[in-house]
């Protein structure tokens, strides 16, 4: 037997284990017992290959020390809901109290492989020191013609100071990046809400916690209160693709907005 595969008979399921996992995922996310076997063969080729870094491993160590598997199949299987393949899942998101975050840098990946996606544009508006960020959808209409919707948000450094943003190391390092991601979050959430409902975003979830879980092997496991302001902030987002032509705030004033509003591409 070859060291990689001694390697994966360590961490491999005992039966009761993989029995264990397969009813839980079944009752929270409706997995189907194929779709469990790919995932498990998804971590035996990532574990074989030696593809999941030393930092990921001990963050799946900490999260769930009985079954430190668990952390993968959470991985790989939030990543097949949003089109990631088996590394991209293991490198894009984390699992922080059990949820599964996707780290913003990964955003674009996820919407651009959107059937429906066609197109994104970041534009740096100097004089307001902000960001503008297009994403367009196509929709199909009932004659087969396909309509373009552009989902456009905006968000600046006076939105983040007014939010307390700045005061955050995150933030002080990455100003006009974390700018940048925040009204690319904004536009993707407005163009897929229904793949945002599934998956949270790692650094929109820091900015709304009182504390920063920027590190998330130090993090403590006590549980922790949902932050209203997310909530708040998510349904903004999804009721802004409930109707055409339609700019409402997000708790900034009027420093960030979300627009719906047609767009024809030739």
């Amino acid at each position: 037997m070859s060291y990689d595969m001694m390697k994966y008979k360590q961490n491999e399921m005992t039966p009761e284990q993989f029995a264990e996992l397969e009813k839980r995922l079944k009752s929270v996310f409706g997995v189907s017992k194929k779709e469990l076997n790919k995932i498990n063969q998804t971590v035996k080729d990532l574990i074989y290959l030696d593809l999941i870094p030393a930092q990921i491993t001990k963050a799946a160590q900490k999260a769930y020390p009985a079954n430190p598997l668990m952390y993968y199949f959470l991985q790989v299987l939030s990543g097949n809901k949003i089109g990631l393949s088996g590394i991209d899942s293991i490198h894009g998101i984390c699992i922080i109290y059990n949820k599964p975050l996707l780290y913003g840098d990964m955003v674009k990946v996820v919407i651009e492989r959107q059937s429906s996606f066609r197109g994104i544009a970041s534009i740096y508006d100097a004089e307001k020191m902000g960001y503008i960020v297009k994403v367009h959808r196509a929709f199909k209409n009932n004659d087969g013609s396909e309509e373009i919707v552009t989902y456009e948000a905006f968000f600046n450094y006076a939105a983040a100071k007014t939010a307390g943003f700045l005061d955050r190391d995150n933030w002080k390092n990455h100003t006009i990046r974390r700018i940048e991601l925040k009204a690319m979050h904004y536009a993707a959430k407005g163009a897929y809400p229904s793949l945002f409902s599934f998956i949270g975003i790692k650094e929109e979830e820091e900015d709304h916690k009182a504390d920063s879980i920027e590190n998330d092997i130090e993090i403590d496991e006590s549980e922790i209160e949902v932050d209203k302001e997310i909530d708040k902030l998510t349904n903004s987002v999804i009721q802004s693709s409930e109707s055409l032509n339609s700019s409402f705030p997000l708790g900034f004033e009027e420093e960030v907005i979300i627009n719906k509003v047609d767009s024809h591409e030739d």
